[in-house]
């Protein structure tokens, strides 16, 4: 009589063998720019979702099935906007491309850092936005700084509401003062008549430019704010600030601090057109 075979053991022995035959079969290969997934990539998820149990090979054939559509859309948004600004067809530049990856190690860097993002960011969005940041810095021959790592990571972790929610913060701070550094306050909690502290949605407020010297915020602290209530606005600013979009700014004052972030105009503006195409 053979021994029964631990569920444990099956999951590991199921894994491990996946991990093998994606490695042989590489389920989401790469060629030229990095982003020509193969065309045995399908079935290669459905060798592997065999290999492992139940709901984890259901996972994995949907995780690559999404995996393989966001990587057609960033190629798709790359050759679309390399092609616009340099007016000519997404054929054309198709070829162009490959010849660049293959001699630019930047421009390889930059793909593959996208790619690596589609694998953890939220909304179906991201592939477009990263798309279109990848064929900037591929035409303009820029390495990876970090105005583009930070957009790497906020793609990797704003949702569709939440890059919404950014889209219309961003659009508000720029329409609204003009100098290049902002402090952005987000509160959720107001002082009231009888000196009680009640809670109220969040509310994002900067201080106005300076009539007499613009490039100054309002020497009497004239405040502007935004008239939407974004739901999550102490997350927007803590997402800029980790990412590196934004620097922190020190408060104080009664009772708790309300979150700041020091938001400056040229990352707002540069973010602002890439949260437009996503």
């Amino acid at each position: 009589m053979s021994e029964a075979v631990d569920p444990k053991d099956a999951v590991e022995v199921g894994a491990t063998a996946a991990i093998e035959v994606g490695k042989a079969a590489a389920p989401a290969v790469v060629a030229g720019t990095g982003l020509t997934v193969a065309a045995g990539s399908v079935a290669t998820a459905a060798l592997i979702a065999t290999l492992l149990p139940g709901a984890l090979g259901m996972a994995w054939q949907a995780w690559t099935t999404r995996y393989h559509r966001r990587a057609l859309n960033l190629l798709e948004a790359i050759k679309a906007e390399w092609a616009a600004d340099a007016g000519v067809t997404a054929e054309e530049v198709a070829g162009k491309l490959d010849a660049e990856a293959q001699q630019n190690p930047d421009f390889a860097d930059a793909i593959s850092r996208a790619v690596r993002a589609l694998m953890d960011a939220p909304s179906e969005r991201a592939a477009v936005a990263l798309g279109v940041l990848v064929a900037e810095y591929g035409r303009e021959e820029k390495s990876a700084d970090a105005f583009f790592r930070g957009v790497v990571r906020l793609f990797s972790e704003l949702d569709n509401a939440e890059l919404d929610e950014l889209t219309g913060v961003l659009e508000w701070l720029l329409a609204t003062v003009k100098r290049e550094g902002v402090i952005v306050c987000a509160v959720d909690s107001k002082q009231g008549p009888d000196k009680k502290w009640a809670r109220i949605p969040w509310t994002i407020s900067i201080q106005v430019d300076d009539p007499e010297q613009p490039h100054l915020p309002h020497q009497k602290s004239e405040r502007a704010t935004y008239e939407v209530h974004p739901a999550n606005g102490e997350r927007l600013l803590h997402v800029l600030k980790w990412a590196g979009l934004a620097y922190e700014q020190a408060s104080g004052g009664f009772g708790g601090s309300p979150p700041l972030a020091d938001v400056r105009r040229s990352v707002a503006d540069r973010l602002a057109r890439l949260l437009r195409v996503a």
